[in-house]
């Protein structure tokens, strides 16, 4: 027995019975025009099962496939919310009344609907192109449309991932998980487990994207098999695995550097958002520094005073000692300054270049998402770029990309 039918009414009630007997629907909506309204009682009376409700929906004009929809749309999601019922457990039949009301139906329900039917016959008056005749009706069934609608949902999801909007394409493929026939929903769960290790990843939360992206990556190697046209998907994933493995399992700090830049240049070049680049950028370049000194056992964050050459020991004590902890915590500048006092390579390229990194860090500090309220043009993140790779040792290649997404 199915749960809730909507079935559109005309002037022959035969098709309509065959239907609802075939169904058996605990809740029966009947959709009719003004003249086939009177209809309704008729059915009630011949159909061969019991049911729990039934109502109608009435449209205003038959031939007018607006009005149709309109009364549709208006009146069709209090009546399944009064009943308790999730519009993906409607049946709907379009056999019943005029052109303009079948198409109505269909339209108005495209976007919940997974299964459809329609009474067509084995013998039809009029040498074939009439009714069908009474006795000869055959059920038909139209295959969940969304299995083949979702092509075009499945562009809009891979434009989402490719301009880095991963929760917006997450919740589309939500919503198609829903409406697909059940050995579709494989398909787009196995989609979903890739771009949700994405959406982690692009916000740093390594492990968990990690574990999604290689439950992903098992169902795509199993659906790709033999598949050319993955061939490039993989070995991309692939290679991003190995990647978040250097962080998440070997720790290594040198690849937190690489990811920062590298989700730095999807917020800039892809997005456009060139505050939030160079704010990653900027935790780039502390984390370069902040590197060097823990190869020399210096915490940044607890630096001990005999650490701190005796010649700006004082200075750093003043200024970068916190009151409530009594340690010394060093932004920026400092810790470029304290490696270059220690002789490192990379305070001295760091104050070498002086003039340069305080144009560009006055830019980001002016920004909008550091001290002040003015917006970082383009111009300052390249800057910025380039310097950051430069005091890392890298070139853009060594930075890890996401794929480009085809579902």
């Amino acid at each position: 027995m199915s749960k809730a039918m909507l079935i559109s009414v005309g002037g022959s009630i035969s098709p309509i019975i065959c239907s609802l007997n075939k169904h058996k629907p605990k809740f029966i909506i009947f959709f009719t025009s003004k003249e086939s309204e009177y209809q309704v009682s008729e059915i009630t009376k011949k159909i061969s099962f019991s049911y729990q409700a039934t109502e109608k929906i009435v449209t205003p004009s038959a031939e007018i496939m607006e009005e149709s929809y309109y009364v549709l749309w208006q009146r069709l999601p209090s009546i399944l919310e009064r009943w308790k019922i999730r519009p993906s457990q409607i049946i709907v039949d379009y056999t019943g009344g005029t052109k303009s009301m079948s198409v109505a139906v269909v339209l108005a329900t495209l976007d919940f609907c997974k299964k459809y039917s329609y009474i067509g016959g084995k013998e039809r008056t009029k040498e074939g192109l009439g009714v069908v005749v009474d006795g000869k009706e055959k059920m038909l069934y139209v295959k969940n449309p969304w299995d083949k609608y979702a092509v075009s949902v499945r562009k809009k999801i891979s434009l989402f991932f490719n301009e880095c909007h991963y929760d917006s394409a997450l919740r589309e493929i939500e919503i198609l998980r829903e409406k697909v026939s059940r050995q579709e929903e494989p398909f787009y769960s196995m989609w979903y487990d890739l771009i949700k290790g994405y959406a982690l990843w692009d916000k740093f939360r390594h492990t968990e994207a990690k574990r999604e992206l290689y439950k992903g990556f098992r169902k795509l190697q199993i659906y790709a098999y033999n598949k050319r046209r993955y061939k490039k998907l993989l070995n991309c994933i692939d290679k991003n695995l190995k990647f978040l493995e250097r962080i998440v399992d070997e720790k290594e700090s040198e690849m937190l550097i690489r990811d920062l830049i590298a989700n730095a240049k999807r917020r800039a070049e892809i997005e456009k958002k060139f505050d939030d680049a160079v704010a990653r950028l900027y935790r780039a370049l502390e984390k370069i520094a902040e590197n060097e000194l823990f190869k020399i056992g210096i915490n940044h964050s607890n630096v001990k005073d005999n650490q701190i050459p005796q010649n700006i020991r004082d200075k750093f004590i003043s200024k970068y000692k916190d009151e409530q902890d009594g340690k010394i915590k060093l932004p920026l500048y400092a810790k470029y300054e304290l490696l270059k006092e220690l002789d490192n390579q990379k305070g001295k390229e760091f104050f070498s270049q002086e003039k340069k990194i305080k144009k560009i860090l006055d830019a980001r500090n002016s920004s909008i998402l550091a001290h002040g309220d003015i917006p970082i043009k383009e111009e300052r993140y390249k800057e910025l770029l380039s310097l950051v790779l430069n005091f890392g040792k890298l070139q853009e290649k060594d930075l890890p990309t996401f794929p480009y997404l085809e579902m």
